[in-house]
């Protein structure tokens, strides 16, 4: 059953590896992604129940850029692999997982659970990680 409106963090006492949150991060500077972004929790779930999970930021690709290279240490993530929790906007879009910027965040940070990525999607950002790490 899909709830009628996404959850808070606060709901979940554990947030699952590939949920995605709407967050917020407006004091991200420099090339970090800024205010509210769609950020896919990648830490293991066993591990979720702090204040603290490890998460990707997404962006969309834009029409005109879709058919540029990307470094191999992104994930390009389709919409269809994108699973809404509601109807409610905005709709999933083409994405990148943009994984050279992995970093904690603070379960204050994640608005609500918007989406959950498909097991083939989470994999693409988990060989992301691994470019970025070299292991």
């Amino acid at each position: 059953m899909v709830p009628a409106r996404p959850a808070t963090p606060a709901a979940y006492p554990r947030l699952q590896q590939g949920w995605v949150f709407r967050g917020e991060s407006r004091d991200a500077t420099g090339h970090e992604q800024k205010f509210f972004r769609p950020m896919v929790v990648v830490s293991v779930t066993r591990i979720n129940h702090g204040e603290i999970v490890v998460c990707v930021p997404l962006t969309s690709i834009k029409p005109k850029h879709a058919s540029i290279a990307m470094p191999s240490h992104n994930a390009r993530i389709p919409a269809s692999d994108i699973l809404p929790m509601s109807t409610e906007p905005p709709p999933p879009k083409d994405s990148i997982a943009l994984c050279e910027q992995v970093c904690g965040c603070d379960r204050a940070r994640l608005i609500h659970h918007w989406a959950t990525l498909t097991p083939e999607a989470l994999e693409a950002v988990k060989i992301g990680l691994q470019r970025v790490f070299g292991f």
